[in-house]
């Protein structure tokens, strides 16, 4: 990654996003599959309603992300996050 912050850095951003975003549909399922073993009816109904409040996730285009990602490697021929 440059010191400026340039084409590098935008691909590590990417990056990033990416995982971030996939993490936390991760974490959700999770959560959800947690609550629905220990709790169940109004209680579980309210716990998953407070969950998706926490867990109101931003909606991210990872396919263009991920299609960056993939042309900025075949543009190198190599790893491209050093």
């Amino acid at each position: 990654m440059d010191a400026a912050g340039g084409p590098a850095a935008s691909l590590h951003e990417a990056a990033a996003r990416i995982s971030v975003h996939d993490g936390a549909a991760r974490v959700e399922l999770a959560a959800k599959t947690a609550l629905a073993a220990t709790v169940a009816g109004d209680t579980l109904r309210t716990l998953l309603a407070a969950l998706r409040r926490v867990l109101k996730p931003a909606p991210v285009d990872t396919v263009t992300l991920r299609r960056t990602l993939a042309d900025a490697v075949t543009a190198k021929g190599r790893y491209i996050l050093e």
